[in-house]
């Protein structure tokens, strides 16, 4: 299945006393991250953002124009590229470098400026048609799942 795959089985652990501890570190706190679970790890964003109606297993997906809208409610500019990110890369629990960031903001934008995805926004706030937005959003929400920084601690 997708869980195991990717190296743990939700929800069913192997006996009653749970799943594995992890290790502490530096030696043994990433032996769940091996070569057979990095590709499903990796993967895990496309598939629950894009693909996730490919897939009869997966039960969700993540509906990435109703969490920022929901942001939106919370006070968050949104609007504002930059606002936006620096607002989701507190998911990860590490900071990101600049040059990561960067990366990030250049997938997310696709190649628009960050003025253009203000009138993108905007546009989408007005009329209800998320066809401009999706797409940005779900680059950026399937990046941060695939992100070194939201794999590793």
């Amino acid at each position: 299945s997708f869980g195991e795959n990717s190296g743990i089985k939700l929800f069913s652990p192997p006996s009653v006393a749970g799943y594995p501890a992890y290790y502490q570190e530096p030696n043994f706190d990433k032996n769940w991250y091996t070569p057979g679970t990095i590709t499903t790890r990796f993967g895990l964003g496309q598939k629950l953002v894009v693909d996730w109606n490919l897939y009869p297993n997966i039960q969700t997906n993540i509906d990435t124009v109703a969490y920022v809208d929901y942001l939106a409610n919370q006070g968050i500019y949104v609007s504002d590229a930059d606002e936006l990110l620096d607002e989701v890369l507190q998911l990860f629990p590490q900071q990101v470098s600049v040059d990561r960031r960067d990366l990030i903001l250049q997938i997310f934008l696709l190649n628009l400026s960050p003025t253009n995805w203000y009138f993108e926004w905007l546009n989408y706030q007005n009329t209800g048609d998320d066809t401009g937005v999706r797409p940005h959003l779900n680059a950026l929400v399937v990046s941060l799942l695939s992100a070194h920084e939201f794999q590793l601690k």
